[in-house]
């Protein structure tokens, strides 16, 4: 199974956004909530998943640098 977000808006200033391993996880339950219930929870569920999270978007954001946030005028390390 692949599930891909291309085309997935580009990750905001925002609180919006989701890391990988959280879209990861996202996918993850969703397949284990329509799957049969009485399949044992572990590695081997999820290895036929692969899941394609593109760069720089809100489901796979690129970590802002400490000069980019106070150059921002955000200021959180200062």
């Amino acid at each position: 199974m692949v599930v891909d977000f291309e085309g997935t808006s580009p990750q905001t200033k925002g609180p919006i956004n989701s890391t990988a391993g959280s879209s990861t996880l996202a996918v993850y339950f969703v397949v284990r909530s329509i799957t049969d219930p009485t399949i044992p929870n572990n590695a081997g569920c999820y290895c036929p998943i692969k899941v394609l999270l593109p760069k720089a978007s809100v489901v796979n954001p690129v970590p802002r640098t400490k000069a980019d946030l106070v150059t921002r005028g955000k200021g959180i390390w200062s």
